[in-house]
């Protein structure tokens, strides 16, 4: 019995790892997001300037740009939005249990467009650790970047490899 408590702990241990490593990744994007935010806000706070733009209009400008989502606010709040589903996109599709040789078979979502990249790849067995070094569903590998709905699922599965969206 202790070797499945320490497995079953083995397992947890690995799940907890790729979380915060999913967690990093997800904080990395948000945070360089930020940085391209923050100097597209000061680029045109500056232009703003440079056009004769007063402190008290360019409050304004700012303030309709922030309530109507446009081209400065709206672009940060989608980079926001982007980097949340691409976080929650990853964490739901990573396989609970890469330890060891499990074979996992790629899964090409139907009734979305799919990718040059992944089209080829329906029905394909590999490891975790296999399909790591390949490129996983959604990681930035493929065409479709972080909108991939492509899915990992254990070989020993029975599964229809037509999964509709």
């Amino acid at each position: 019995m202790a070797n499945g408590n320490e497995n079953n702990n083995e397992t947890l241990d690995n799940i907890q790892e790729e979380d915060a490593n999913t967690a990093y990744w997800v904080a990395l994007l948000l945070a360089y997001d930020a940085r391209i935010f923050a100097e597209r806000f000061a680029q045109q706070i500056e232009f703003l300037r440079a056009s004769g733009v007063r402190e008290q209009q360019l409050a304004g400008i700012l303030m309709s740009d922030l309530v109507s989502e446009g081209r400065i606010f709206g672009e940060f709040k989608n980079a926001i939005k982007r980097g949340i589903v691409t976080g929650i996109n990853q964490a739901s599709r990573r396989p609970r249990d890469t330890r060891g040789n499990l074979v996992y078979r790629w899964i090409v979502a139907q009734g979305v467009e799919n990718c040059s990249d992944c089209i080829p790849r329906q029905g394909l067995l590999n490891t975790y650790e296999g399909w790591t070094a390949e490129g996983l569903p959604g990681t930035g590998w493929s065409i479709c970047r972080g909108w991939c709905y492509c899915q990992l699922v254990p070989e020993s599965i029975d599964i229809d490899e037509n999964i509709k969206i």
